[in-house]
């Protein structure tokens, strides 16, 4: 009997940590993105990392740049502040968006032309797309090697005062802000 008992309690013991050596390797397996992987509607553009408003060393997040400009845009609303919209922050794209949006009701704005944009892969909408703050965008010029971009300026999120926002060329990667009725090329992000 107590030779029974011995077995059944190293049988069990051998299989509990069979599973937990199990349940480590298939956590230490889960998917890792790259920068330039085709996911979600885009193409993987920036992981976030730690410091940046959304990172979890758990769960790997980041940024998706569209596969396509979206147009041309102008800012909106020369002449008028926007409260909330002025972060370069990473991470501040989508709340900065959702500001101009709200404040700056002007026809064909470079945020508008985000927020309207959707794309569908294999039955899934993602229509979660807004424009990318000056940080972000920054983030696409330094990796713009694993994107088709063109080199010109493009339109940030982020307001600069009164009259203007940021923008960044990408022949040269330098941010300006520019006059805020500048017609600029559209590039849509949205995060994972």
């Amino acid at each position: 009997m107590k030779t029974l008992i011995f077995k059944t309690a190293f049988f069990l013991l051998v299989a509990i940590f069979v599973i937990q050596i199990s349940c480590k390797k298939n956590s230490s397996n889960s998917p890792k993105h790259t920068i330039g992987e085709n996911f979600e509607g885009g193409t993987i553009i920036y992981l976030l990392q730690d410091g940046d408003l959304g990172y979890d060393a758990n769960v790997q997040h980041g940024l998706i740049v569209s596969k396509d400009d979206l147009g041309f845009g102008l800012w909106g609303c020369k002449g008028t502040g926007l409260a909330g919209a002025d972060s370069k922050s990473v991470g501040d794209g989508a709340k900065n968006t959702t500001e101009i949006l709200a404040g700056c009701s002007t026809a064909g704005i470079a945020a508008k032309l985000c927020s309207d944009y959707s794309v569908t892969e294999g039955n899934v909408v993602y229509d979660d797309w807004y424009l990318p703050s000056a940080n972000e965008l920054d983030i696409i010029y330094t990796n713009k090697a694993s994107i088709t971009i063109n080199t010109t300026n493009y339109w940030s999120s982020t307001e600069a005062g009164v009259n203007y926002a940021w923008s960044t060329n990408f022949s040269s990667g330098a941010s300006n802000s520019a006059l805020k009725d500048e017609i600029y090329r559209v590039r849509a992000i949205r995060s994972f």
